[in-house]
């Protein structure tokens, strides 16, 4: 054999090894992040995308202005909270959106936490979702905070509870 000369199969077991399965590999990951991302997501819209958007969801899911996606309506209601742990707390709705909730209370509640989120309204009776913390001031010292609360986007909505508050954020919106 000539030196420096490679037998084919070794050739072939060399490019495999050092360049298609690496290739491969990158490719399968960056394949899995893709359909993770997109379960997530279908999780976090709370949607299996089979539903058609109605003319209402489409009004209230236009983004109004660059520092807010949604339009926010003032909503004062009686809120009860309960974290994963157990903990609760009563608090009062400061406002809400298409996308979630702001809710004046004292508990301080982690980033990201999922809690169920019941809104005591008159009408209609109670509104039962969860919410995953988007905002919370706990962080901040006590005399920069104006009023203590959390702010929560919507968790999983069923099609039902998605109506309802459609329907309180558009009696509270009036002709906006």
């Amino acid at each position: 054999m000539k030196k420096g000369f490679v037998p084919k199969s070794c050739y072939c077991k060399t490019v495999m090894h050092n360049f298609i399965l690496p290739v491969f590999m990158i490719m399968a990951a960056l394949l899995t992040a893709a359909i993770l991302a997109f379960i997530l997501l279908r999780k976090r819209l709370g949607s299996d995308g089979d539903e058609e958007k109605s003319p209402e969801s489409i009004i209230l899911s236009t983004p109004t202005s660059t520092m807010r996606e949604f339009a926010r309506a003032e909503v004062r209601l009686p809120v009860m909270i309960t974290t994963a742990d157990g903990r609760e707390a009563g608090g009062e709705s400061r406002n809400i959106s298409a996308s979630g909730i702001f809710i004046a209370c004292a508990m301080r509640i982690p980033p990201d936490s999922i809690c169920d989120i019941k809104i005591l309204s008159a009408a209609g009776g109670p509104i039962e979702f969860k919410g995953r913390v988007t905002w919370s001031n706990q962080h901040l010292p006590e005399e920069k905070v104006i009023e203590a609360g959390v702010g929560f986007g919507f968790f999983a909505l069923a099609p039902e509870i998605r109506k309802k508050l459609q329907r309180l954020l558009q009696a509270n919106l009036g002709d906006r």
